[in-house]
């Protein structure tokens, strides 16, 4: 009687629990987008010295290593403040004091081969390190005021004080746009 009575439960049970762990399998398959993966937890503060205030939505948050940043967020260091920041696909940024930037996008594929990083430089100086993108549409962009710098490849030094933009390369080709004019340095 005893197992009779718990096979028969444990049947329709069992049914229901695998029609629901189906359904949720539908869903989720059909809300991924599996081209493109956000990279926001792969992209960290490496290093922090000094005052460095990260601020998400609004928020001001102390900076320290290992922090996680994402879309959207501002990083503002003091006087006598660095700050590193390590990105998803190797790429590295050094902020020096009285830097302010926003990081606009973080993108790259599921196999980190092509990406797309943009930080917006409102005042001070930084320098990037961008490893060898593999893919021809892989871009790192700083932009600061009306131009852009653009490059899948090389160091570069961009300062931008008092409104007056000063750009260094140290290696490789940086493309620099300015409205609809385009120079290679």
């Amino acid at each position: 009687f005893f197992w009779s009575n718990f096979l028969a439960l444990g049947a329709k049970a069992l049914s229901f629990v695998l029609v629901v762990a189906i359904g949720f399998g539908i869903i989720g398959v059909f809300n991924q987008r599996p081209f493109v993966v956000r990279a926001a937890t792969f992209t960290s503060f490496q290093g922090v010295s000094g005052n460095v205030v990260l601020k998400r939505n609004g928020v001001d948050i102390p900076a320290y290593k290992g922090l996680a940043l994402m879309e959207g967020d501002e990083i503002a260091t003091s006087q006598n403040s660095f700050a590193e920041v390590s990105y998803f696909d190797d790429s590295v940024t050094r902020l020096s004091e009285n830097t302010k930037v926003v990081i606009n996008q973080l993108e790259g594929t599921e196999n980190s081969t092509s990406s797309y990083v943009e930080i917006d430089l409102k005042e001070g100086v930084l320098w990037s390190k961008v490893i060898n993108l593999l893919e021809e549409n892989s871009v790192f962009v700083v932009k600061a005021a009306d131009f852009s710098a653009y490059t899948n490849r090389g160091a570069f030094n961009v300062e931008f004080l008092k409104n007056k933009l000063k750009i260094g390369v140290f290696n490789n080709l940086i493309e620099i746009h300015d409205g609809d004019k385009v120079d290679q340095v």
